[in-house]
């Protein structure tokens, strides 16, 4: 499994009934068409920070989805709510059976 952490910088006063229903909504897409792509959850930090983590089956699903989809869905639906980049990490679980 590899999952993605991506640290959001939010700017303020960022409307988190919109991000939280856009979230909701590519997950609930993204089930329904690519079945190596494992789930996402969104992580309130404080009113201006967040932290998303996207899990996908194989590194290779996460290339292709990012690519295609939740990056060009990222950019329309996200990026003009941030206030400034994204930090992003990605990697391999090698252990703990909470993201399996």
């Amino acid at each position: 499994m590899h999952v993605i952490i991506n640290h959001l910088p939010l700017q303020k006063g960022v409307n988190w009934a919109a991000l939280t229903r856009s979230f909701e909504n590519l997950e609930v897409m993204l089930k329904s068409g690519e079945p190596e792509f494992r789930g996402c959850a969104l992580v309130k930090e404080s009113d201006e920070a967040a932290t998303l983590v996207v899990t996908y089956a194989t590194r290779e699903a996460h290339d292709r989805i990012s690519h295609h989809v939740a990056g060009p869905w990222f950019a329309d639906h996200v990026r003009p709510m941030l206030d400034g980049p994204a930090v992003r990490s990605v990697g391999e679980v090698v252990c703990g059976s909470a993201l399996r």
